[in-house]
């Protein structure tokens, strides 16, 4: 199901864990609002933008400020759980960040700007049956050559095993860090996918020159 859907809806549906939310009974947002946007390669970009915006539009405002063509992307939004959002076109910001609680980097709203083909196969976090949380051994390589030990759920998106990493060593710019794959340093990482989507159990943290 695409993330974005142009077609009007009347109705408030929720369907295993895909949650819908639609403009009717929802009071519209006025003001200016910050969200932190995800992109491509993984890099947080801080925009403001009028609550009242549709997604529709802040996806061809986001492609177009990063010189992208807005048809081969999609805006994704996650709820605090990793549960994908999905929303009509002709909702506003204000309306999603409302009525849903969506994860934050410094007290800013998260949401993730991905290629087409990436959110055909993204999968949302399985519900958990266990009373417990499942959490994995993650050994993240630093960049002055030191390597880290963490406990991470592997559901976590890499953004959020990011911003933990540069916390607990006190990296204070996080936007010029960004996590690679050992195996393949030279490949960029969706960083809005999460541990368990790519698979491995070894990250490296790798700071940004040139914003590059």
């Amino acid at each position: 199901m695409p993330i974005l859907d142009p077609n009007p809806v009347h109705h408030l549906h929720g369907h295993g864990h895909q949650t819908f939310y639609h403009q009717e009974h929802i009071p519209e947002q006025a003001g200016k609002m910050q969200l932190t946007l995800i992109l491509p390669n993984g890099i947080p970009s801080v925009i403001s933008v009028n609550a009242n915006t549709p997604m529709m539009d802040l996806l061809v405002q986001a492609a177009s400020l990063n010189k992208l063509n807005p048809s081969s992307y999609s805006l994704v939004v996650l709820d605090s759980n990793q549960h994908i959002i999905h929303f009509k076109a002709n909702q506003t910001v204000g309306q999603i960040v409302q009525n849903c609680q969506l994860p934050q980097i410094n007290g800013s709203t998260t949401i993730s700007l991905l290629p087409k083909e990436a959110t055909r196969t993204y999968s949302p976090a399985k519900p958990k049956t266990q009373p417990f949380e499942i959490t994995v051994r993650l050994q993240v390589n630093l960049p002055d050559g030191q390597k880290i030990i963490l406990r991470i759920d592997p559901n976590l998106p890499l953004y959020e095993i990011k911003e933990q990493i540069c916390k607990q060593k006190k990296y204070t710019d996080t936007n010029r860090y960004t996590l690679r794959i050992p195996t393949k340093p030279d490949q960029r990482l969706l960083l809005g996918l999460s541990l368990a989507e790519y698979k491995t159990n070894e990250l490296t943290l790798v700071h940004l020159k040139n914003g590059k």
